[in-house]
């Protein structure tokens, strides 16, 4: 007689998994049945930090001030003093620099002399740079003359040769009075003057300046 020896575990597992067939009904009935884990929204997965205090928009604007408000308190000086003055006080050399003129216009402006008859003025200008006058720089100086004085004037150029002095002719002027006072400075000082005595030398003139800046 044949001796029925015992089956591994793994003989009747595999017997049990060949005698009871799955169909695919069954699967898709076992994987209906399994719990399912919905994955959270990635937002409830960040944690955010606290806001903190909302800033005041209203209280931040009006403590800090526009910029056109954060002038320098220069500027208060410049307009106390260009003041309108009366026609009588102007003096068309020495104010010249207070008219605000800049480029080519004050070039121009500055080779005219200038001469009042009550509210008439004359402006005697070269025949050089009266070619260069064109109605835009009649503009500018007629209104910078007019927003320097406390009355209106009515301004007149002349193609003539100025008859008194010019402020291009009084910063020329002044420019060589200082030039002739360090000339005497320099020739004055005994160090220079036992230099030149050494070596033979002498002073080049036009390599002197003046240490001080020229009125304009």
């Amino acid at each position: 007689n044949e001796t029925d020896l015992p089956q591994s575990p793994l003989k009747a597992a595999s017997d049990r998994v060949v005698a009871e067939p799955v169909t695919p009904q069954q699967d898709l009935d076992r994987v209906a049945a399994q719990p399912t884990e919905i994955a959270q929204p990635l937002e409830s997965a960040v944690h955010l930090a606290p806001e903190g205090p909302k800033r005041d928009q209203s209280s931040s604007d009006e403590s800090v001030p526009p910029p056109e408000l954060n002038q320098p308190a220069a500027n208060t000086q410049v307009k106390e003093a260009l003041e309108p003055i009366p026609l009588s006080e102007f003096d068309w050399v020495g104010d010249f620099e207070s008219l605000g003129l800049t480029g080519m216009t004050m070039n121009i402006a500055a080779h005219c002399d200038w001469a009042s008859d009550g509210s008439m003025v004359t402006m005697r200008i070269d025949v050089g740079h009266h070619r260069m006058l064109t109605e835009v720089h009649r503009k500018r100086i007629v209104d910078a003359v007019q927003a320097r004085l406390a009355e209106p004037v009515r301004i007149e150029f002349l193609a003539e040769q100025p008859v008194s002095e010019t402020p291009m002719q009084r910063r020329e002027r002044n420019r060589a009075e200082r030039l002739a006072l360090a000339v005497q400075s320099i020739e004055n000082d005994q160090n220079v003057q036992q230099f030149i005595a050494l070596f033979d030398a002498r002073i080049m003139e036009k390599t002197v300046e003046p240490i001080d800046p020229v009125r304009q």
